[in-house]
Order: structure tokens, then C-alpha cells, then sequence
């Protein structure tokens, strides 16, 4: 009997269900219809909220997913099929059932099916808009991948070319490409490197080699090109061997050196032969062949005839529609030698200039016809040095020559204030000279004679230009300048040096200083010895009377035994020992009256300042003492005569400070207002917990350890509020940081710092204050601080961090959660965030608002996170916690050792708006999370499109990377290429790890580059399972040194 029943629910489900169904066509017309025209409705709701996305994206520059653009086109043509259908009325008219005519129940039949079907065709469509996101950032283009400043000449497209092609010959490791200066080398290899970065064939570092090759910073720009770290600790083999492995581990890497003037030994550099492609550029054949050993040179000719005027131009643009000066023009580019380093100057320089100025160029080129191209060269430059209006921009731009190719720009500020020029006429601070000099810096990179640089306070001239200016200051100027390269060969007669009003030696080996020096003229001297040990004799600057400036600047082993004499040149204004070797600044130092700039920087032998030498220097303007031991003594005013040392209180006789350097290692040397409020610039470290080094350049930095509150007097008050830059220690009796120390909000500073203050509770309450808070902060760093149970409680204004970027959290053991969601929104232009051992951290993001969907809306799809650290957080469970407070089955990872629940860091179910927070995730790093047993649901990991890097470590409870979610009983489907974009996955020490995920056959990797360790996972499964990546040889390492292949982290289906 059970058996007939059996057969006949079979009968019934293969017949029954079927007729009925068919029957229900011809029954439920209208109904089918108007369900039709309701999902129809739907979607054109649906696709009016992706097209509001879309467009807002638009609006950012933002690209839009192409899934999103074919979706959107789908949409359009379901709409128009359903609607065609839905207006031939006849189609929905009611229709008796029960007439007899077959034609009537079929006409009600098809129509009715075919509305059906078309109602599910729009259901699904509906279904596959709902995108995590619709559109990507792209990331910020490198110096070399803009065309700007290249022109596809054929002359330089064809040997491109050829260095493409050579590029990819597999026997083919080092290239040369050289050419005299000025033929564009530079400009040649940024078009190679962005070629190679365009095409996706090579990853790209290039570095500038220049002369005095220095392989540490060669080296760390190396590393920093491939966002590889190197500890500042290393020794040069140290970070050569680091180097090495890197470029073994990562195929396809090209380094380019440019401007290589010495031989260079690649191997010493970390870059032994035929482990990636190199290409040097240098003027001579000989050094790139013979001593390097490049396997191939190719010599870089000036320009064609017709490429240099077309050049020429492009530059001047509308000048030569007039017919008279068109004919000047062409003279003129004839007369550039075809170098296009003078095309470009003189174009510039002539651009909107009257025909009487274009005929003075020509005639000028005229007197050269006959001389070597350099000569020309020379020149050319020189006529553009005489166009600069006005003697100020002229005598600054030949000061530049003299002093070398490389500048920072406070030093040739100290040169040119000191020096009493015209150009500094009418300004009485170093603050207004700072602000005219940088008005002749543009002046000089407007008419091509200085480089652009992406640090401001870094200047640079071309190699010829800044031939030109050493020889044009040479012929008009009584200068004494070597630099770098130069030979020392005697000193000059008598005569000169009695004129002589500038003497510079840049790292210049000098075999001796003469015991006297007369040089009664003399206004600048500067001193960089590349000698190991020099001696200065003591009366060396005996007969300097006119010295403004004396710089002994980086003389790292220079010994000056007997530095009391400087104090008999009373005209010195600018005063630098930065690095030198003496213990006791004397008494005779307090002579110097006029001074204005004192540079005691890195003198760290020095530990004694006699009394009242400091406030002896009343028109001191800067004072910078950084990184030395000054033992500062308390005053006394009662026992000043028996003080040995000098006391931070001479600081309040300095009345025109406005920059201020200086290191105090205990607050009770602290004296009242030492600090004046009208410092423009400072950089003052209180406390022996700090270090002098600071990461970001900026020009307020305040670093702070005080035991009282009482030292934290009002000076200090003052520039805590100016600060760009704030390091806290221990601070007493301060729970919150913006309530307590700046009630303003802190609007000028840029990073904090806190760290070890047991008393904070919060950074920000807003239940006390409504004004905005570090509007803008860019980073955030907390440490050690034992109560902090929030960053902020109460709700943020708007407008409060929002240019904040980077947040670091480390030993905050109170701190539960990063941010409530309605915080987060606060904080769209965070890329970084880290997060290390808060053992009381249960999720960075709690979601607990009711109306969560609501304060999300549109504004996270701008959420920019690329960076995300997770180390040492033992009882997090995930990421964004559920808004429901009902719901969450998280409160116990491991209880009684057994597991309650399978922990996600990212689950699609229980974040709604997740999927946008990890959009422009690169960089994903996981380690000591004990709490959690995956990494990701299979719904959540196809939004980490550009995910690069993901490293997971020492989870001990993590059985598998990816996990598979049912829904309605039936498993998701595995995209088999949900990690794009992934270069690097390390899996290490994860000891219950089994599978990377196991309801996929295969998965694809498919970046070139793709590294894949897997270490101290014992208990991944040994099942066959397939992993794919483009790469020729995907590599697969394991912790005991044997390859494993790709089948051992993906669960066979």
C-alpha cells in the first residue's frame, strides 16, 4: 500500500502540478499582467537608484564597473519589451472562461504565460543590480606615467623602440642609453618606464644615480618604489640582500638608473646581473659598457631639424603668427643645437617677448656659429639667464649654481640672507626672506633654468644649467666655489682672495687649511670636507672681518678644537656647526650680536653653553639645537653667578625668535614662559621618551611629556594650538584631549600622537562641546593608553576628521570598538587603518543604531579604506557588528574549548552596507585573531576587487579563508576569480586550517606577479583541488621548505 502511494504522488507531481499550471494561464490573466506591470515598476525604481549611483560616481571622476554599465543596458531593453507588450490592450482585456470558442482560451492563454515569463525575466534582472558598488577609484599616476614634457619624435619612437623590444629578450639583462647632457635621457627613460607600467610588462622603480653616488639612499628608493620596507638599522650588504630577495620572488622588474657618472657596482647595489632588467642612462659609453657591463648601449642623438622646431613651436605657440618674428623663430631653433634642454629654455624665455628681443636672441646664436654643440648649449642658457628681469632673480640663480645642483631650500636661505644681496632689500626677518626667495624659485623654474621638484623644499638645476651659472658667477663674481667631482688643486693668489666674497667647498677632499686665510672681503664660507679628519687652525677666520655667513655644515669628523675666535667676527649673521665636534659653546659666542640664524643641529658631543650666551643674541631669529645633550640647568635667581650651564629661561630675552629647535629630556628644566607665543616655526621635544626624528615634514611639532600640570604653562598652551604636528606622553590629569587642551578642536594639526596616558578616556566628547573636532587631521595614532573606552562619545559635528587618512590603535585594553557606524561616516577618507593587541576588541565598526540603513544611504559608497591591520585582537569577532542587538550570537567565540559559533570577520548577511567599506581594500594583514574561524563569506569576498596583498597569521581557530553560504537550502555558487588583482597571499601558522575554500573546484589568480606561501599549516588537506594563476610558474611555498602545488588549499567539489 505504501508503495501504490509512493507511485501515485509521482503520477500526481509529473501530471497534476504541470495541467494546473497551464490551466492557471488561461484562469489568472489579469493577475499575471498586473504583476507584470508591478516587478516592471520595480526595476525601473531599481535602476533610477543604480543610475543616481553612477552618476554621482561620475561626478568624482570615478570609472564605472563594466558589469554595472552592461546591466544598466540590459535593463533598458527588458523595460522596453515588457512595456511593448503591456500596450497592446487587447492582451489584458477580461475574456469569458467559459466560452467554447478554443481561440478565446488561447487567446487568454499565450498572453498570460507570456506575461508570466517576462515577470521572472524581470525579477532576475532586478535581482543581479544588487552591485556592492558601481564604480573604482584609480589609483594616482606615477611621475612617469603622464606623457608630459615627451614628444613622439621619430628619432626618440624608434629607439624606444628597441629598448622595448630589447626589454623583452629573456638574454637581455642590462641596457645603456647614453648622450651628452641635455639630449633628453631623463625624458627618454620616463617614457620607457611608463610604457612598461601601461602594457602591465614590468614593475617599474626608477631612481636618479647622480654624481657622489650614495647606494644607502639609491637603495631605500628602490625599496620604496616596490613598497618595500627596509628597516633604517640595515647596513648597505643588509639592504642589498633584501633587495635580492624581493626581485627573486617577484618576476618582471625593471630598475631604471638614471644620470650614472661612476662606476657602479649593481651587485653590492642588490641588483647582481640577470636577476630583473635594468637600464642606465649616463654621457659616457665607456661607463656603461666596459665598467658596468651593460650587454647593450644605444646612443641618444639630439633632435632632427624638423622635430626641434616643431618643439620650438609648440612652445611659443601664437608669437610666430606674426610673419616677422615666424622668420626670427626659425633662425633661432636652428641656433638650439637641436638639444632639447635649449629648445625648450630659450622657447620659454622668448614665449610673448616683442621681435626687438627675438632679434637679440638670434644675434647672440650668430656670435656662437662654429662652436661645439655644448658651447652653444652654453650659450643659449646664458641668454635666458639675461632675460630674468631684475638683478635679484640674476644673483640668486648663479648663488644656486655655485652651491651645487641639489639644494634644500632653508640653506640657500641662510646663504642668501647672510650674503645682505639686493634682492633681499626693505626685508628685515628671515620669515619675509623666506617668503621672497620662494616668489625667485618660481621665477627661475618659469623660465626652465630650475627643475620641478615634488618636494618644495628641494631644488634642483640641470646638469648644463647649473654649468652655466657656476661659470657665469666665475667670470662676473669673485666666487671660490668646488663642488662634488671638482679637484683642489692649490689656493688662489693673493689678489683674488682679497676680493673674493664667496668661498664653497662641497664635500671637496682638501688636504690642508692654511693656518690664516685672508679674505678681508669675504661674506660667505662654506665648508663640506670629504676628508675623514680636519683640522681648523685657530686663527683661520682671523682675517674674515666681513663674514655674514659661516657654515660648517655636515663636516661629520671635521674637529674644530677652538671655537672662541668666532666670536671676534662680529658681522656674522647665519651661524651653522651642524655635526660638528666640540663639548663647550664659550663665552665669546655671546659677541656675535648681529646673528640672526644659530644651527647647533646634530652637535652631539656638545653639552655645555655657558650663561647668558643665548640671551646675549638679542636679534636671533632662529635657534635650532635639535638632536644634542644640553645639560639645561634650573634658574636660580638667586644663585645665577654660580651657574654652569645655560637655562631655557634666556629664551624669553630673545624677543625676535620665531623658529625655535630645541630638546629638553626633563620638564623640571622647564622654566616659566620660556616658550614665546609668536614662534612661527618649532620643533620642541620635552620628555626622555622621544626621539628627534619625526615622520611628516612640517614646520609645528610639539612632543610633550609632562609630570605636572603645571608645566604645561601658557607658551605651551599656545603652540599645542598652532601645532601641525603633537606627540603626548604622560599628561596628568587630562581624561579628553579636545575638552582639556584645545577647546577649539585642534584646527591646525595634521597628526596626533598619544600614548601612554592612563587617565584618557576619550579623544573627543561631544556630550560637552558641539564645535568641530580635527577638521584637519590626517593621522592618529593611539598607544598604551589603558582607559580609553572610545574615540569619541556623543555624535561627531559634521565636519570633524574629515581629512583623516591613517589610524593606528596599539595596547588600548578597554577599547571595545573602533567606531560606532554613525561615527564611521565621519571618517570617508580613511585609508589605513591598524589595529594591534587590544585584547577587549570585539569589532572596529558597531552598528547598534536602529536606523542604520538610513545614516548609510549613499555616503559609503566614498568609504576609500585600502589598508586594513588586524594583529594580536584575541576577542574580535568581526568587523561591523550586527545593528540588532537580539540577533548577535557573537557575545562567546570558544567556551568549554567547544566552538559556539562560526566566527566571520566579514559576513555579507550581517552587513548590509559592508561590501562598499572594502571596495578600495589593497592591503588586508591578519594576525593572532584567535576568535575568528574564516576570513570572509563567499558573498563578501567578490567585493575585494583590489585587493593586492593578504597576509593571515597565527589564527589558531581559522579552518577555512573562504566560507560558503546556503541560502533556501541550496549552496552559492563560487566565483572562481573573486581576487582580481591579488599579487601576494601568505598563509602562516594557521595550525587548524583545512581549506582555502572548500566549495570551489578551482580559483583563479590571475596577476603575473602572485606570490603564494603557505607556512606551518599542517592540517590543510591533501584533496585534489586546482588553484590558477597567468603566471608561467605559480610558485607555492610551504614552511619546511618544500613546494607544494596549487592543489592543496582548494577542496576538490
Amino acid at each position: 500500500m505504501e508503495f501504490f502511494s509512493i507511485i501515485v504522488e509521482k503520477i500526481a507531481d509529473y501530471t497534476i502540478e504541470p495541467v494546473a499550471r497551464q490551466v492557471g494561464y488561461v484562469i489568472y490573466l489579469k493577475r499575471n499582467v498586473d504583476n507584470l506591470n508591478s516587478e516592471v515598476e520595480k526595476l525601473v525604481d531599481a535602476k533610477g537608484r543604480v543610475q543616481h549611483s553612477v552618476d554621482e560616481a561620475l561626478r568624482k571622476c570615478h570609472k564605472i564597473e563594466a558589469d554595472v554599465e552592461k546591466w544598466l543596458k540590459k535593463v533598458d531593453e527588458m523595460i522596453a519589451e515588457a512595456n511593448e507588450f503591456l500596450k497592446d490592450e487587447n492582451q489584458v482585456k477580461k475574456k469569458c472562461l467559459f466560452g467554447l470558442c478554443p481561440s478565446l482560451i488561447s487567446s487568454r492563454y499565450r498572453p498570460s504565460r507570456k506575461a508570466t515569463k517576462l515577470a521572472q525575466k524581470v525579477v532576475e534582472i532586478q535581482k543581479a543590480g544588487a552591485f556592492p558598488s558601481v564604480s573604482y577609484t584609480t589609483p594616482p599616476e606615477d611621475i612617469w606615467t603622464s606623457r608630459v614634457g615627451y614628444h613622439a619624435f621619430e628619432s626618440r619612437f624608434s629607439i624606444v623602440t628597441e629598448i622595448m623590444k630589447e626589454l623583452t629578450d629573456s638574454n637581455i639583462h642590462m641596457i645603456g642609453v647614453y648622450g651628452m647632457a641635455g639630449v633628453g635621457k631623463t625624458t627618454l627613460v620616463k617614457e620607457i618606464a611608463r610604457r612598461a607600467e601601461e602594457q602591465k610588462s614590468f614593475k617599474v622603480a626608477k631612481v636618479e644615480v647622480r654624481q657622489n653616488t650614495d647606494l644607502n639612499r639609491i637603495q631605500k628608493e628602490i625599496a620604496e618604489k616596490f613598497g618595500l620596507e627596509l628597516n633604517g638599522d640595515l647596513t648597505t650588504a643588509g639592504r642589498a640582500r633584501l633587495l635580492t630577495d624581493y626581485i627573486k620572488k617577484n618576476s618582471n622588474i625593471l630598475v631604471i638608473l638614471d644620470d650614472v657618472w661612476e662606476m657602479l657596482d649593481l651587485e653590492t647595489l642588490g641588483l647582481p646581473f640577470g636577476i630583473c632588467k635594468v637600464l642606465l642612462t649616463s654621457r659616457k659609453r665607456d661607463l656603461l659598457s666596459s665598467e658596468i657591463g651593460t650587454q647593450k648601449e644605444l646612443r641618444l642623438e639630439v633632435l632632427e631639424e624638423k622635430e626641434s622646431w616643431s618643439l620650438f613651436e609648440n612652445i611659443v605657440a601664437d608669437d610666430v603668427k606674426d610673419l616677422d618674428i615666424r622668420d626670427t623663430a626659425v633662425q633661432v631653433s636652428k641656433g638650439c643645437a637641436a638639444l632639447p634642454i635649449l629648445v625648450v629654455t630659450l622657447a620659454k624665455a622668448l614665449r610673448g617677448k616683442s621681435l626687438h628681443s627675438w632679434r637679440e636672441a638670434l644675434r647672440l646664436q650668430k656670435m656662437c656659429e662654429g662652436k661645439e654643440r655644448q658651447e652653444k648649449a652654453y650659450s643659449g642658457i646664458e641668454w635666458s639667464y639675461n632675460q630674468l628681469e631684475g638683478e635679484e632673480v640674476k644673483s640668486f640663480f648663479f648663488i644656486c649654481g655655485m652651491l651645487g645642483k641639489f639644494h634644500f631650500f632653508d640653506d640657500l636661505l641662510k646663504y642668501t640672507k647672510g650674503l645682505g644681496l639686493s634682492l633681499f632689500e626693505g626685508i628685515n626677518t628671515m620669515e619675509e626672506a623666506r617668503s621672497r626667495l620662494h616668489s625667485l624659485v618660481d621665477k627661475l623654474k618659469d623660465s626652465c633654468l630650475l627643475l620641478d621638484t615634488t618636494d618644495k623644499e628641494w631644488l634642483e638645476m640641470h646638469d648644463l644649467t647649473h654649468d652655466v651659472a657656476r661659470k657665469i658667477a666665475s667670470r662676473d663674481q669673485h666666487f671660490l666655489s668646488l663642488i662634488n667631482g671638482d679637484e683642489f688643486k692649490e689656493w688662489p693668489n693673493k689678489e683674488f682672495l682679497e676680493k673674493c666674497t664667496l668661498i664653497s667647498f662641497f664635500w671637496i677632499n682638501i688636504p690642508k687649511l692654511p693656518e690664516q686665510l685672508e679674505c678681508p672681503n669675504l661674506q660667505l664660507f662654506h665648508l663640506h670636507s670629504a676628508k675623514k679628519s680636519l683640522p681648523i687652525p685657530e686663527n683661520f677666520f682671523k682675517e674674515m672681518k666681513e663674514l655674514k655667513v659661516l657654515d660648517l655644515t655636515e663636516i661629520h669628523q671635521c674637529e674644530l678644537k677652538n671655537i672662541a675666535m668666532i666670536g671676534e667676527l662680529r658681522s656674522l649673521e647665519i651661524l651653522s656647526f651642524v655635526a660638528s665636534k666640540f663639548k663647550l659653546l664659550p663665552n665669546e659666542i655671546g659677541q656675535l650680536t648681529r646673528l640672526r640664524v644659530l644651527d647647533l643641529s646634530g652637535c652631539s658631543q656638545l653639552e655645555v653653553i655657558h650663561p647668558n650666551v643665548i640671551s646675549s643674541l638679542t636679534k636671533l631669529e632662529e635657534l635650532r639645537m635639535n638632536n644634542n645633550f644640553i645639560k639645561w640647568e634650573i634658574e636660580d635667581v638667586s644663585n645665577i653667578s654660580e651657574r654652569s650651564n645655560a637655562s631655557l629661561s634666556e629664551l624669553e630675552h630673545l624677543s625676535n625668535l620665531i623658529t625655535l629647535d630645541v630638546n629638553v629630556k626633563d620638564a623640571f628644566q622647564l622654566s616659566i614662559k620660556c616658550f614665546s607665543e609668536k614662534l612661527v616655526n618649532f620643533k620642541i621635544c620635552i620628555g626622555d621618551v622621544w626621539n628627534w626624528s619625526v615622520k611628516y615634514a612640517t614646520s609645528k611639532t610639539l612632543k610633550l611629556k609632562l609630570s605636572q600640570t603645571n608645566q604645561l604653562d601658557q607658551g605651551l598652551q599656545t603652540l599645542m594650538k598652532k601645532s601641525e604636528e603633537l606627540y603626548l606622553d604622560v599628561l596628568e590629569g587630562v581624561t579628553d584631549i579636545v575638552d582639556q587642551l584645545d577647546t577649539d578642536g585642534f584646527p591646525r594639526l595634521k597628526y596626533l600622537h598619544v600614548q601612554n596616558n592612563p587617565e584618557i578616556l576619550q579623544i573627543v566628547n561631544c556630550w560637552s562641546s558641539s564645535r568641530i573636532a580635527f577638521p584637519n587631521l590626517e593621522a592618529l595614532f593611539l598607544c598604551n593608553l589603558l582607559s580609553l573606552e572610545s574615540l569619541c562619545s556623543g555624535q561627531l559635528p559634521r565636519g570633524s576628521f574629515k581629512h583623516l587618512t591613517i589610524i593606528e590603535v596599539e595596547k588600548c585594553p578597554k577599547l571595545k570598538n573602533l567606531f560606532s557606524f554613525s561615527t564611521v561616516l565621519h571618517f570617508l577618507q580613511l585609508q589605513e587603518i591598524k589595529v594591534v593587541d587590544c585584547n577587549d576588541m570585539k569589532v572596529i565598526v558597531d552598528k547598534q543604531e536602529e536606523n542604520f540603513e538610513a545614516l548609510v544611504n549613499d555616503r559609503i559608497e566614498s568609504f576609500q579604506l585600502q589598508s586594513l591591520t588586524l594583529q594580536s585582537l584575541p576577542n574580535l569577532t568581526c568587523f561591523v557588528s550586527s545593528n540588532n542587538r537580539n540577533t548577535i550570537r557573537f557575545e562567546e567565540i570558544i567556551h568549554n574549548n567547544e566552538t559556539v559559533d562560526p566566527m566571520e570577520l566579514f559576513s555579507h548577511k550581517k552587513q548590509v552596507a559592508f561590501p562598499m567599506l572594502v571596495a578600495n581594500l589593497t592591503r588586508l594583514i591578519m594576525d593572532d585573531c584567535g576568535g575568528l574561524r574564516f576570513l570572509s563569506s563567499s558573498s563578501m569576498a567578490i567585493n575585494f576587487v583590489q585587493l593586492k596583498k593578504l597576509r593571515i597569521s597565527r589564527c589558531q581557530n581559522m579552518v577555512e579563508i573562504i566560507s560558503t553560504e546556503e541560502y533556501n537550502g541550496i549552496e552559492e555558487k563560487i566565483s572562481d576569480n573573486m581576487f582580481p588583482k591579488l599579487q601576494y597571499l601568505e598563509l602562516d601558522t594557521l595550525a587548524n586550517l583545512e581549506t582555502f575554500c572548500s566549495s570551489a573546484t578551482y580559483l583563479k589568480f590571475p596577476c603575473v606577479r602572485a606570490k603564494f606561501d603557505v607556512m606551518n599549516s599542517s592540517s590543510v588537506k591533501n584533496q585534489d583541488r586546482e588553484l590558477v594563476t597567468d603566471a608561467e610558474e605559480p610558485e607555492f611555498s610551504h614552511g619546511n621548505g618544500r613546494m607544494v602545488g596549487a592543489n592543496k588549499l582548494i577542496e576538490e567539489k
